[in-house]
């Protein structure tokens, strides 16, 4: 029989009546509602996200990353994945806080405790970070050949997020003395 909810019993044989017993039912631990906010890096340019009861994340390096958990009969919640463990603040009666900055692609757990019934349940997700590039540039000389006194210079440069300023700052050298 599948017990819901606590037991009073006694046992009974050859007339003879035992004291009361007792099995205690314990509510296994379990999320209610998960909400995660992901707040993305300056240069990239992105609106701050809000996802509901989603786990599995793909998201830019360097993104300040916020789980905000409502669970059932959770003592405490532990962040794990393959490096390192982070325990949840516990913020109110069934509610538990995390951040943090996420900078490597990792699967990850989260493992539900429950003192009572010495038990825990693990929730498995991903992360998958999509790693900055370094910006590219490509720069093509071509010196003036009547005068030999301009340089012109022609280019290219890209970044995965774009760019908003490009600065070329020189000096001129003659007979090794910066004029």
């Amino acid at each position: 029989k599948k017990l819901q909810k606590n037991l009073n019993f006694e046992l009974e044989a050859a007339g003879y009546t035992s004291e009361n017993y007792q099995i205690r039912v314990f509510e296994k631990p379990q999320i209610q509602d998960m909400n995660i906010t992901l707040d993305y890096p300056v240069y990239i340019g992105a609106q701050t996200e809000r996802l509901s009861n989603s786990g599995n994340l793909i998201v830019p390096e360097g993104t300040k990353t916020s789980w905000l958990i409502n669970s059932k009969a959770s003592d405490r919640i532990a962040f794990q994945t393959q490096s390192d463990s982070i325990e949840f603040e516990k913020t109110e009666d069934n509610t538990f806080n995390l951040t943090k900055a996420i900078r490597e692609s990792s699967p990850y757990t989260l493992n539900l405790f429950n003192r009572e019934a010495n038990y825990h349940q693990k929730i498995y997700y991903s992360i998958e970070v999509i790693k900055d590039k370094y910006p590219e540039i490509t720069l093509n000389p071509s010196n003036d050949s009547t005068y030999f006194s301009h340089v012109a210079i022609a280019g290219e440069i890209s970044d995965d997020y774009g760019f908003s300023q490009l600065e070329l700052v020189y000096s001129k050298v003659q007979n090794g003395i910066e004029l």
